[in-house]
């Protein structure tokens, strides 16, 4: 009985050791310092690259919204059918795209650990996307004057989002 009872300790001092090592994570090779230091630099780089390239097409962007809703109105009633389609599948496309790249920086976001989503390449980030948004929203504005009165005029809405 005594046996059994030893038996049976040692049984599950090994299991638990078995356990706790099979736990562990795995050792990563060594890198040394300089070599994260160098990933994280060009970390930086790429994201502040990207933002750059972001606050230029939202600068760009910006022109295209720069027109008021009342001269749109006042626009729109001096189209014909064609030029109206056109217009909306260009603010069509230009909402495309931004959505495109709310979801790429989005995506960023989410690769990023605990320590990189307390830092400023985050804030900046989120900046963007809110930035994006607004244009979004303007755009979409802008786009339904179009869709509008193109739908007043029986024209061809087939591909247009509503």
């Amino acid at each position: 009985m005594k046996t059994n009872k030893i038996m049976l300790l040692c049984c599950l001092l090994t299991l638990s050791g078995m356990l706790i090592s099979g736990c562990k994570k795995k050792s990563e090779p060594a890198s040394s310092s300089s070599d994260t230091q160098t990933t994280q630099e060009q970390l930086k780089a790429t994201m502040a690259e990207k933002t750059e390239e972001i606050k230029e097409v939202v600068n760009t962007l910006k022109a295209d919204m720069n027109t008021s809703i009342s001269e749109i109105k006042a626009e729109v009633e001096k189209l014909n059918v064609d030029q109206l389609r056109a217009a909306a599948l260009e603010y069509q496309q230009l909402i495309e795209e931004k959505t495109k790249e709310i979801g790429t920086l989005t995506a960023k976001l989410k690769e990023l650990d605990v320590t990189q989503m307390l830092g400023d390449e985050t804030q900046a980030i989120k900046a963007d996307i809110d930035e994006l948004n607004k244009s979004i929203a303007a755009l979409k504005e802008r786009f339904q004057i179009y869709y509008n009165k193109l739908k007043e005029k029986g024209g061809n809405l087939t591909g247009l989002m509503k």
